[in-house]
């Protein structure tokens, strides 16, 4: 029995019973899946993961290896790019303590890509298209990570709008007698740079568009938010010690990457000397300060006294405003005892940490009140 396949290009006549198959010179694309396949299958759009080096269309994978003076010494998209993988991760120090974890950020992590393709591999009576071959000393001769660094190059992969960059790390080639013809093969490559734009069809500012808030106001929700943005910037700036330990001594240094939840009294009982206790007291008490004067500002231009009122409670019958005020000087004299006779108060920080608690809450709440706030415009502008 005779399979007729026909492209474009012309018709080949090739037998079902035997492992012969006649490629035409050109669509290596069509003839390698149908020489698997009981019928001839043509890739399209979406689906097409290959396309010549010089089209203007950009879509398809192709490989390239550039030298430092931005020429592309070798290339090739004669293979099929089935997949890539990756995840991008931060690295991270998690320390679990008595009271709250504290974690540690250090930046990204390397990004390393996985791709996964296959290629034709294949002699016929016709031509010969050992694609799998080339490929495998493609990275033998001018692809290999090691080879890359030493001469200064780099590799680069497209597909669609995805530009990458990096040096490849392994590479792995697989021959299967059930599909003799075609080859598969994996590459994973530490990567250095990924753009997400390709010309006159994505742009970056399309990509930030689809992100990006940009909801209009009015006079009055602006008030509001710029009263909470006031208050949540204070707190910020009171609870992580990175805001403010910076310019007051080596002694701070340890606090650079520590919150209130995290630090023990004995941490500062050892790291403060007698010059220390001072420098210390004092951030403390401006910070407080700055965090009292804008949960006023909050309280005169719009009215979150419910929510303040949960906060700052008193069992005297006193006006909200007063009952803040108070509670902020109670938390200042507690500051200034915290040394006696330039012995740390260890019981007077812990009493200090568990009353400060009060103003973590006041965040968290504050925090979700902004976002509703600005969930809520949106979804205004948008109806």
């Amino acid at each position: 029995m005779s399979l007729a396949i026909t492209n474009s290009e012309e018709t080949v006549e090739t037998q079902s019973n035997t492992n012969e198959l006649n490629f035409p010179d050109d669509s290596l694309e069509l003839w390698a899946v149908s020489s698997f396949y009981s019928r001839p299958i043509v890739k399209s759009a979406p689906t097409d993961l290959k396309e010549s080096i010089n089209s203007t269309t950009d879509a398809g994978a192709q490989l390239f290896v550039q030298n430092e003076y931005g020429a592309i010494i070798a290339q090739t998209d004669k293979f099929f790019l089935s997949g890539f993988s990756f995840g991008m991760k931060e690295r991270t120090q998690l320390l679990e303590t008595f009271s709250a974890p504290s974690i540690s950020f250090f930046g990204e992590n390397a990004r390393i890509y996985n791709f996964a393709g296959s290629a034709v591999d294949y002699a016929g009576s016709r031509a010969h298209r050992f694609y799998q071959s080339s490929l495998i000393k493609m990275y033998d001769d001018v692809l290999r990570g090691t080879l890359l660094a030493e001469r200064g190059h780099i590799a680069i992969l497209t597909i669609l709008n995805h530009t990458i960059f990096g040096y490849p790390l392994a590479f792995q080639s697989s021959y299967d007698a059930r599909r003799d013809k075609l080859a598969s093969f994996t590459m994973n490559w530490l990567v250095t740079e990924h753009t997400l734009t390709l010309p006159g069809v994505v742009e970056e500012e399309q990509l930030i568009q689809s992100y990006r808030n940009r909801v209009d106001l009015t006079t009055e929700e602006t008030r509001h938010l710029s009263s909470l943005s006031g208050v949540i910037q204070s707190l910020t700036k009171f609870f992580y010690f990175k805001y403010w330990a910076e310019g007051f001594g080596s002694s701070f240094n340890f606090l650079m990457s520590r919150d209130w939840g995290s630090i023990t009294p004995f941490e500062i009982d050892a790291a403060f000397t007698k010059d220390g206790q001072g420098d210390f007291n004092s951030a403390l008490s401006d910070l407080l300060t700055n965090v009292k004067d804008s949960i006023l500002a909050l309280l005169e231009t719009s009215d979150y006294s419910p929510i303040l009122a949960t906060i700052f409670t008193s069992p005297l019958a006193i006006e909200l405003k007063e009952a803040i005020t108070t509670t902020f000087s109670v938390w200042k004299a507690v500051i200034d005892s915290l040394w006696k006779n330039n012995v740390f108060q260890q019981d007077k920080f812990i009493v200090l940490k568990q009353e400060l608690n009060k103003l973590q809450q006041l965040y968290n709440r504050l925090l979700l009140t902004q976002r509703a706030h600005l969930a809520q415009a949106s979804a205004l502008q948008q109806n």
